[in-house]
């Protein structure tokens, strides 16, 4: 499987936390898995540090290297084609660099590693969800009234498409 860990799951995984579901934590150093850290992530980190927002025991340009070098983390670029799909994703969830991850995993098929609840708006595969959706942990997106995904995705032209209403009382749609 390809993961890309969220910013938030990386600096988790390097603190040992258990913020992660225990899937998320065994699956990345779990060995028939590549597991990627945006270099979006590592912006986020040193913003959120220089600003005073975030403490680690180390300096980013010390700690991130160090994690993903002992973890066999590998390091992924932000490419153009990344950043012109997360301009079509529907701003369902606030933080840009969340949808840049988004973006990024949608283009290169991978399974997005987050405790984050509001990535369950795209149509995304997670891997990390504390609620244990789906089998092993890994979900779809999907909205949290448990129904289909308030929106659908045109694979052909890389937009989203409204999906039809749905009734969520019953399941049923409209």
């Amino acid at each position: 499987m390809n993961l890309l860990l969220d910013t938030c799951a990386f600096i988790c995984f390097q603190a040992a936390s258990d913020v992660l579901s225990r899937t998320a934590r065994a699956a990345i150093p779990d060995s028939r898995n590549e597991v990627y850290m945006s270099a979006v992530s590592a912006w986020e980190i040193g913003r959120k540090y220089a600003s005073g927002a975030l403490v680690l025991n180390a300096s980013p340009d010390l700690l991130i290297p160090r994690v993903r070098e002992e973890s066999g983390i590998e390091s992924l670029p932000l490419m153009e084609s990344d950043a012109l799909m997360a301009e079509k994703l529907p701003r369902l969830h606030r933080d840009p660099f969340d949808r840049i991850l988004i973006a990024q995993a949608l283009v290169n098929g991978m399974k997005i590693v987050t405790p984050d609840e509001a990535f369950h708006a795209y149509p995304v595969h997670l891997i990390g969800d504390r609620h244990g959706y789906g089998p092993q942990g890994v979900t779809t997106a999907t909205p949290s009234t448990g129904g289909p995904a308030a929106h659908e995705f045109d694979w052909i032209h890389g937009n989203f498409i409204p999906a039809v209403a749905w009734d969520t009382e019953e399941g049923k749609s409209r």
